[in-house]
């Protein structure tokens, strides 16, 4: 081992768990990831992993961690998690003046700052109207790492049959 690897290893406590710039994401839903908690022996090789589980969340556009020593000689862990902006709009059109479809909704992947994936989308145009909605609840807010997810689509449409560019029929 390196003398860098060495001092990687060194185990210390945290005294203190401070978690900022996180304006959306909750601060349960980071300390989840944390794999540890205030008063624990941990070493900077732990502190590494944190940091790439926060990140692997897929919701922050930044993660980084600081220690400092405070007078009394306790240590604070300082967790600097930017939240990213995850709402995603939704918008298509498609077709011509006998035959369009209009599209619109959107997405959030840190809905309610829990790390839910929602989304919800409508599409309405000459040949039908469809709705479509989806949830996955995350791991972080189950049991023992489970996820769950759902959706709820509804739709009715008439596709037709064209010949010579006129309809002939319908379905």
């Amino acid at each position: 081992l390196t003398a860098q690897d060495q001092d990687r290893q060194v185990a210390f406590q945290i005294d203190s768990i401070v978690i900022k710039n996180n304006w959306r994401t909750r601060d349960a839903i980071i300390r989840n990831e944390l794999g540890f908690h205030e008063g624990d022996l941990i070493t900077l090789g732990t502190l590494d992993t944190m940091a790439m589980r926060i990140w692997n969340i897929g919701n922050f556009a930044k993660v980084e961690f600081k220690i400092d020593s405070t007078a009394n000689g306790t240590k604070v862990l300082y967790i600097h998690a930017k939240d990213a902006f995850t709402i995603v709009p939704i918008l298509g059109f498609s077709g011509n003046s006998k035959d369009w479809r209009l599209s619109l909704g959107m997405s959030d992947s840190n809905f309610l700052g829990r790390n839910i994936d929602f989304g919800i989308s409508g599409t309405m145009g000459t040949t039908g109207n469809s709705f479509s909605t989806h949830i996955t609840i995350p791991r972080q807010l189950l049991y023992k790492n489970m996820s769950i997810n759902g959706g709820l689509s509804f739709g009715k449409g008439a596709y037709q049959r064209y010949v010579d560019r006129e309809p002939v029929s319908e379905v």
